[in-house]
């Protein structure tokens, strides 16, 4: 099928940026907010309607009990928590999406939603969504995007990978009688990795997180997340009945975690991986950046999502600084 491109040359101007963001996870709103707090001119492009779609479009997103969490998500949290927004251990949504633009605007980033970005001429983001195609002009680009959109269109190498990544689904139980991180055996019918489920405490006293790596397949989306709600239910019902420490439990919910399995990596500058390989200008906030295991949950746990962006703004700095 022919691809068809409008002219950049005939693209509206958006004006001149030290930084510009194509993404609107966690990871791109904490770079965003980061280099803006530090007097940088930033414009955030977001394919979405809101920011912060891990947690909206999963609706389900709790957290784990981490010893050193970024202070950005303790701030987040500070500012939930006089709404009751993270009672439960679980982010509301509507309140979630409307702190995020705040502190954002408070910060002075400027919001561009609903668009979709790729790179055009040097130091330039193009910009397309439905007031037709805008260009912005901009000294460092972030792609914060979940596949590494905008550094594919720059030029940036992004080779296929070996993976043996499974899709990670989690479910909420909570008074669950746990002193600590632990793993438990599953009956062999249950479709789960080595047969073995991770129970993680979660942030507030008596929840736990119960984290399984399901071998189901995954080329259909809409069966796997019926197949996969429904593993989640028959473990949790197990643990319920075998395992003492979960005999009280009360069992919430099953997890969106979105399935992004990495078998494609951007080859990032030799001891930069946040910076692609022969590339000017541009930083990784991405999943695509072969970062380890710190880049595999990062679409999964918002601790790991702000810790990749909050590096992605410091490797930002040094670009508009060198």
């Amino acid at each position: 099928m022919e691809t068809i491109r409008r002219e950049p040359g005939k693209a509206l101007s958006l004006g001149s940026f030290d930084v510009v963001v194509c993404g609107g996870g966690l990871s791109g709103w904490a770079a965003a907010v980061t280099l803006a707090r530090l007097g940088h001119e930033v414009l955030l492009a977001a394919e979405h309607t809101a920011l912060g779609w891990e947690i909206w479009g999963a609706l389900s997103v709790w957290l784990e009990s981490d010893a050193d969490p970024p202070d950005m998500l303790n701030e987040l949290l500070d500012g939930l928590s006089p709404v009751n927004a993270v009672a439960t251990g679980v982010f509301d949504p509507v309140a979630t999406e409307v702190y995020l633009d705040r502190l954002a605007s408070e910060a002075g980033v400027k919001l561009l939603l609903q668009v979709c970005c790729q790179a055009g001429d040097p130091g330039q983001v193009l910009v397309n969504g439905k007031w037709g195609l805008m260009a912005a002009q901009t000294r460092v680009i972030v792609d914060a995007t979940p596949t590494g959109t905008v550094a594919a269109s720059a030029g940036a190498k992004i080779v296929a990978r070996e993976t043996n990544e499974l899709p990670l689904r989690r479910a909420l139980m909570v008074r669950a009688d746990l002193d600590d991180d632990a793993q438990f055996a599953v009956p062999a019918e249950f479709p789960v990795s080595d047969s073995t489920v991770t129970a993680r405490r979660g942030r507030w006293e008596g929840d736990v997180i119960i984290e399984a790596a399901l071998t189901l397949p995954t080329s259909d989306p809409s069966r796997f997340e019926m197949d996969s709600r429904r593993a989640l239910t028959e473990i949790g019902a197990y643990l319920r009945t075998e395992v003492p420490a979960f005999a009280a439990c009360s069992f919430v919910q099953v997890g969106h975690d979105a399935v992004l399995p990495r078998d494609a990596v951007c080859i990032g500058t030799p001891g930069e991986p946040l910076v692609p390989e022969a590339v000017e200008g541009l930083a990784l906030a991405s999943p695509v950046a072969d970062i380890g295991d710190l880049s595999a949950v990062a679409c999964q746990r918002p601790g790991a999502a702000i810790a990749v962006g909050l590096s992605a703004g410091k490797q930002t700095v040094k670009i508009l600084e060198g």
